[in-house]
């Protein structure tokens, strides 16, 4: 019970008189809430790794004489892949084959004799963000046969 002036305000009494109208006003507010949480856009996100892996030979070295053509190291190759890939003119070349949505590419464990690029693809609709990945990872590959292009097939990073 509650004195507000002269008034007497008994809250039970309140509550079982207009139980219903409670009931309906919280069942609206909830039906808003859950209408609203569909109304909002839902991001999904997926994620691959790819290991650079050395071969088995030093880089610079073929049969006991210098290797022709560039040599580079797992690091180095790894950043340089990451530069392509994250280039605005391959990322508008991607979204405009139809894999519109946004990635990143990040180089983790450098100084290690196999670092790994994550790529992670974030979007609205669950099956281009997946189809995206899918060519993100064909254009690493296509990137890393590229920058190895004069290098003969022992000696290529993996």
């Amino acid at each position: 019970m509650c004195r507000f002036g002269a008034d007497e305000v008994n809250f039970g009494t309140i509550i079982r008189v207009r139980w219903l109208r409670i009931v309906v006003v919280a069942g609206v507010v909830l039906l808003g809430f859950l209408a609203g949480l569909a109304w909002l856009p839902r991001s999904y996100q997926s994620q691959a790794s790819v290991a650079l892996l050395t071969p088995g030979r030093p880089a610079g070295q073929f049969q006991g004489r210098t290797r022709p053509g560039p040599t580079q190291s797992p690091d180095q190759a790894a950043r340089a892949i990451r530069t392509v890939v994250t280039a605005p003119a391959t990322v508008s070349g991607l979204a405009a084959q139809g894999y519109p949505e946004s990635y990143a590419v990040t180089v983790s464990a450098t100084g290690t004799a196999s670092p790994a690029l994550t790529i992670t693809v974030t979007g609205h609709d669950r099956t281009v963000v997946q189809q995206t990945l899918v060519a993100v990872l064909a254009q690493v590959n296509a990137d890393l046969a590229r920058l190895q292009a004069r290098v003969p097939e022992p000696g290529r990073i993996q």
